[in-house]
Formats: C-alpha cells, sequence, structure tokens
C-alpha cells in the first residue's frame, strides 16, 4: 500500500481533482495456494488516510470501512470483460502469456452516493466462474 497522485482516469473514478492524493493498493487473491486474482485499488486519500495504521494481510477491506471509518460501501457498478494475459500478469498466474482471463472494472459507492473505491480486477481464466444475478 502506498500514495500516489490521480491522474485523469482514476480522478475521474474517484470523483477527485486530477493531482489528488489516493492510496493505491495491489493484492494478489489466492486459493489452496494458488494466485487467481490481481487487484489494484485506488482510494481517496482524504478519507480513508489512517487505512496505513491496519494490516490489511487479515482483515477485509470493507470491514475495515465500516469498523473503522464508518464508510458502508453499498454500491457497486462493475463491467467484466474476456481479455488475454500479457507476460508480466501470465509470470504473477504462473501460466503461458496470452492464456484467457476475466477483467472487471468496479466503482463502489457508499450510502451516500460518494465514490469510496475504484478497483480493477484480474481472474484466470481457466480457474475462476463469475455467478451473476440480474433483478428486474
Amino acid at each position: 500500500m502506498t500514495t500516489a497522485v490521480a491522474y485523469v482516469a482514476t480522478a475521474a473514478q474517484l470523483n477527485l481533482e486530477v493531482g489528488a492524493k489516493v492510496i493505491y493498493m495491489e493484492r494478489l487473491r489466492f486459493a489452496d495456494d494458488e494466485p487467481l486474482a490481481l487487484e489494484p485499488v485506488h482510494l481517496p486519500y482524504a478519507r480513508f488516510a489512517d487505512l496505513f495504521n491496519f494490516d490489511l494481510a487479515h482483515r477485509s477491506l470493507y470491514a475495515l470501512m465500516e469498523q473503522e471509518f464508518g464508510v458502508r460501501p453499498v454500491l457497486a457498478e462493475e463491467s467484466v470483460e474476456a481479455v488475454l494475459l500479457s507476460t508480466e500478469e501470465a509470470e504473477i498466474f504462473g501460466v503461458a502469456p496470452g492464456s484467457p482471463a476475466l477483467l472487471t472494472r468496479r466503482i463502489t459507492r457508499d450510502g451516500e452516493g460518494a465514490v469510496v473505491e475504484a478497483a480493477t480486477s484480474l481472474y484466470r481464466g481457466d480457474r475462476y466462474r463469475m455467478a451473476l444475478v440480474r433483478r428486474r
């Protein structure tokens, strides 16, 4: 976890000014000691500056948001697309470059509609399945 400057895309996703300070973290998710997902996340620094005081290795980010910051993520807008892994990404997952993957982009909001997270997740296509529910 580190701080970064919000460039145009990240600033737009988080509804911040270009150049605003953000928190950047990259998490690698495992199942049975096998890497399944890579998740880069941006958070507004002004809202979550004290996040650096917590160990995220064994705690849920959303649980921390609720318990320590009083922020409850309630809505996520997410897109999913099929992609092929780059050489660097394939190395992380231990598969061949060009292997299939699922890429999601998510904007998460709190109960007041403020953006609390911008995340991109890359899932191994050979070990992951997504189930979606739609209600009308």
